[in-house]
């Protein structure tokens, strides 16, 4: 016979998950703008990461949410 593990996904981790999805989009992005290196910011994944956020943020996120307006163009820089 043999074992069956089951894998349960906690919180924490589908956060930093996330978190690091939103940061990798982010580094799409630049590479994108400043480089012209890569495809730019692959939308639904960036969307997928950004409502988990959402969904499971219950501390400060001002950060998150200045990437993600970053990220869709809402941000003027000078």
């Amino acid at each position: 016979m043999s074992a069956q593990s089951i894998y349960i996904r906690k919180r924490h981790t589908v956060r930093e998950e996330a978190e690091k999805e939103i940061l990798k989009q982010a580094d799409n992005y630049l590479y994108k703008k400043r480089f012209m290196l890569g495809e730019g910011v692959k939308a639904n994944k960036r969307n997928k990461a950004l409502a988990i956020l959402d969904f499971i943020c219950k501390e400060n996120c001002e950060i998150i949410q200045l990437i993600d307006k970053e990220l869709k163009g809402c941000l003027v820089t000078k």
